[in-house]
């Protein structure tokens, strides 16, 4: 009887530590700890295209800004990148992909001339920016099309 129950305390352990892992990051060059979530479509942005991403951004727990899942923000992809930004993420994106990206405030204050971040923001705020891609445009025209049309 003892030795079941070792046997089921050790299942138990081992079940608890497995759900207890949590989600697997990757980082980007510039070291911004992110995690994808990938889609099922094929098209990858490339530089010079239009993502359209459903975006919520919060510093901490407060919402910072929200698109609301209703009016998608319109970004181009540019042909660099800032390092430690959401930015280094655009071309390895597929229509679908939805990501959360983790940044430290420590990190932006240590990057930034002093003064140039808002009063609010603190050493030790953590900026979580959570986003979904929902098309991805090769030109200004097509994007604009999608804006008119809206869908």
């Amino acid at each position: 009887m003892k030795r079941i129950n070792s046997t089921w305390s050790l299942v138990a352990i081992a079940l608890l530590l497995a759900a207890c892992s949590g989600p697997s990051y990757q980082k980007t060059a510039g070291g911004m700890p992110y995690q994808l979530f990938p889609g099922k479509d094929t098209q990858i942005a490339k530089t010079g295209d239009y993502i359209k991403v459903n975006l919520l951004q919060q510093i901490n727990d407060s919402v910072y800004f929200s698109t609301g899942n209703k009016i998608p923000l319109y970004i181009p992809v540019g042909p660099q990148s800032q390092p430690y930004d959401i930015s280094e993420l655009w071309t390895k994106l597929h229509i679908g992909d939805s990501v959360v990206a983790t940044q430290m405030m420590d990190t932006f204050i240590k990057r930034m001339p002093a003064g140039n971040l808002p009063p609010q923001f603190k050493n030790g705020d953590r900026i979580i920016t959570k986003f979904k891609v929902l098309g991805i445009f090769t030109n200004d025209s097509l994007k604009r099309l999608d804006i008119v049309t809206g869908k």
